[in-house]
C-alpha cells in the first residue's frame, strides 16, 4: 500500500540537514536486512505505529542497500531551529499494519521517541523522535500524510490531458551524468516502469508493459526551467546536481484512425508516490499530478 510518512526529529544543538543526511537515515531504517536491536520495550502503546503494531520484528520484503529499484523515496525535508521533518513515500505491496517497510519505519523511529538514540543519527547528531499526535491525542512515532491501496490507483480514470508540477530537481542518467533534457514521454515511460516494478501481481496490468514508448504528445503550456541543485556532502563539500523543475501540461495525440486515447490513470495517480528520474531517495523527482477526472486528494 503506498503510503507517505511524516517523521519529526529533534536535534539537539541544531542541524541544518541536508537530503543526503535524511537519506542516510532512511538508508539505515529501511534498507538494512533486519533491525540491529529489538525497536522498541515491551508495553508501548499500539498508538506508536501509525499504521498499527508489526507483527513481526522484520515484517515484509527489505530491499537490499544497493539494490536499483528502490520501494521508497525522501519527498520532503524541512528544518526549523532544532526540528528536521522527513517526508517519505513508501511504496512496497506491504507497507500496511502487518509491516512492510511503514512497518520497518516505525519500529526504528520508536525506539528513539523517548530519548536520543545511541545509535542513531543525522550527520554527526543525535537526535530523538518527536511524537505526532492524531485528533484523539494519541502519540505516533510518525504521521500519515497520504495513503492509497494499489487497487484503489489501479482504477483510477485516465485522461487525453494532464498537468504536472515537478517540486524538485528531477534528471535522468546517461552514463555517470545527469541528463536535465525535458521529454514527457520519457517521463511517462518511466512512471509507467516504477509502476510495473512495484504494483502487486494482481493490479500490474492496469498499466500495460510498454506502454508509452509510441506515444504521441502535444505541448499545451510549458515553464520547465533547468539548473543546478546544491547539496552539501558528508564532508562539508556541496555537490551540483543539473536538473529541472516547474510546470507543464501535456495532450496525448491520438494513432491515425482513433478517435481518442488516455494516459493510464494508474500511472498519473502513482506518481507523486515513486517520482520521476534519479534520486528519488535523495529528495529528486518530486512531481505532483493533476487530470480530468482525478479522484481528489488521496485519503490520509
Amino acid at each position: 500500500m503506498p503510503v507517505v510518512l511524516r517523521v519529526r526529529l529533534l536535534v539537539a544543538g541544531g542541524v541544518h540537514a541536508t537530503s543526503r543526511g535524511a537519506h542516510a537515515v532512511l538508508c539505515r531504517w529501511l534498507d538494512a536486512p533486519e533491525p540491529s536491536h529489538e525497536a522498541v520495550i515491551a508495553g508501548e502503546p499500539d498508538s506508536w505505529w501509525p499504521l498499527g503494531r508489526p507483527t513481526e520484528p522484520d515484517a515484509g520484503k527489505v530491499r537490499a542497500h544497493d539494490e536499483s529499484v528502490k520501494s521508497w523515496a525522501l519527498v520532503g525535508l524541512e528544518t526549523e531551529d532544532d526540528v528536521v521533518t522527513i517526508d517519505v513515500s513508501l511504496f512496497d505491496q506491504d507497507s500496511d499494519h502487518s509491516g512492510g517497510l511503514a512497518g520497518r519505519l516505525a519500529q526504528f523511529a520508536a525506539r528513539c521517541l523517548v530519548q536520543p538514540s545511541s545509535v542513531e543519527r543525522i550527520g554527526a547528531h543525535a537526535f530523538q523522535v518527536i511524537p505526532s499526535l492524531d485528533a484523539n491525542g494519541s502519540a505516533s512515532a510518525a504521521e500519515v500524510l497520504a495513503r492509497a491501496t494499489w487497487q484503489q490507483l489501479s482504477h483510477a480514470p485516465g485522461s487525453p490531458t494532464w498537468s504536472w508540477n515537478f517540486l524538485s530537481s528531477t534528471a535522468f542518467r546517461r552514463g555517470k551524468q545527469d541528463d536535465p533534457l525535458y521529454d514527457p514521454r520519457r517521463i511517462l515511460v518511466d512512471i509507467a516502469r516504477s509502476w510495473r516494478a512495484h504494483a502487486p501481481a494482481e493490479v500490474v496490468d492496469a498499466v500495460p508493459e510498454g506502454w508509452g514508448v509510441d506515444a504521441s504528445i502535444d505541448t499545451l503550456a510549458c515553464d520547465i526551467r533547468i539548473g543546478d541543485r546544491h547539496d552539501a556532502t558528508s564532508m562539508g563539500r556541496s555537490r551540483s546536481e543539473l536538473g529541472f523543475t516547474g510546470t507543464a501540461r501535456h495532450r496525448l495525440r491520438p494513432p491515425r484512425g482513433k478517435a481518442s486515447v488516455e494516459v493510464p490513470g494508474p500511472l498519473l495517480a502513482v506518481a507523486s508516490y515513486v517520482g520521476v528520474g534519479t534520486a528519488t531517495t535523495f529528495g529528486r523527482g518530486q512531481v505532483e499530478v493533476s487530470w480530468s477526472g482525478n479522484p481528489g486528494e488521496r485519503d490520509g
